[in-house]
């Protein structure tokens, strides 16, 4: 036998403007990859992946600013339908020696 349920009056939707995130910028990053891009072919049919290694760079922005070390990559799934996904590792070291 089936359940019947009832919704209940007090809960109302949440509007658009309450989900709408606060945004505010942070940094921007100048990044300096390896000119040879890496391909390790399609990976079990998910797609082709790419490899971008990380030579260095810098970033800044109204609160913070730094280097970005050598080492990380950008590591992009290109999948069968075109759509690209990257997975991102970089490391930043602030200008007070934090790193991120």
């Amino acid at each position: 036998m089936s359940e019947v349920f009832t919704l209940d009056p007090s809960i109302q939707p949440t509007k658009l403007g309450e989900m709408i995130p606060k945004l505010e910028f942070v940094l921007q990053s100048r990044v300096i990859v390896e000119p040879a891009i890496t391909s390790l072919g399609n990976i079990g049919g998910m797609g082709v992946r790419k490899i971008l290694n990380i030579l260095g760079g810098d970033f800044e922005g109204p609160k913070i600013k730094g280097e970005v070390l050598p080492g990380g990559g950008d590591w992009p799934l290109i999948r069968p339908d075109g759509v690209g996904l990257v997975d991102a590792r970089y490391t930043y070291r602030t200008d007070d020696g934090v790193l991120i």
